[in-house]
């Protein structure tokens, strides 16, 4: 065996062992990507007071329909405050606030309800949805809004009233 073929197989040698190394890493980092995704989205926000709520389903970066069940878990004991879903598309400034006041299972703290993401005519629009601890007085604004939305039949975008706090929030796409 002469010296030229020791190093050919040397440097075949460190080539292959490279090139394994780079699609093992390759392998990880995609994995450890998909895992931060689902921490960043799936882990409980915590607010003041120990309250805690978030959105399980859809999970963030979804595409979705134009109505979604959106579902999720929170704290059984929101001391007197109370827990909302309201939309948001991105480019807009205005939040909708969804049906009413989210009820929260006492046995197990998961709750759901139906979410409108825009008209027929925003496909392709990016949402956000959020769920939000209200006081009394936010609370009774966002009761307010959907009774004058359904004697007027209209539903315009308002911005968050005070005494809200977001808890959790994801970015869906209307498909």
């Amino acid at each position: 065996m002469n010296w030229k073929s020791i190093i050919s197989g040397v440097i075949i040698g460190v080539i292959l062992g490279m090139a394994t190394t780079f699609f093992v890493l390759q392998k990880r980092i995609t994995s450890l990507e998909a895992d931060l995704k689902h921490k960043k989205h799936s882990s409980q926000p915590s607010i003041t007071n120990n309250l805690k709520a978030q959105i399980e389903r859809p999970r963030n970066n979804d595409f979705i329909d134009q109505f979604v069940i959106v579902t999720g878990k929170a704290s059984t004991n929101l001391q007197g405050k109370h827990l909302w879903l309201v939309v948001h598309p991105v480019e807009s400034n205005g939040w909708w606030p969804q049906l009413g006041e989210i009820f929260i299972n006492p046995s197990d703290g998961k709750w759901s309800i139906r979410a409108t993401l825009g008209s027929p005519k925003d496909i392709k629009k990016v949402f956000e949805i959020a769920i939000v601890i209200a006081n009394r007085d936010a609370h009774e604004s966002f009761n307010n809004y959907l009774k004058s939305g359904e004697e007027k039949n209209s539903y315009p975008a308002q911005p968050l009233p005070s005494g809200i706090e977001i808890v959790d929030k994801i970015i869906l796409t209307r498909k």
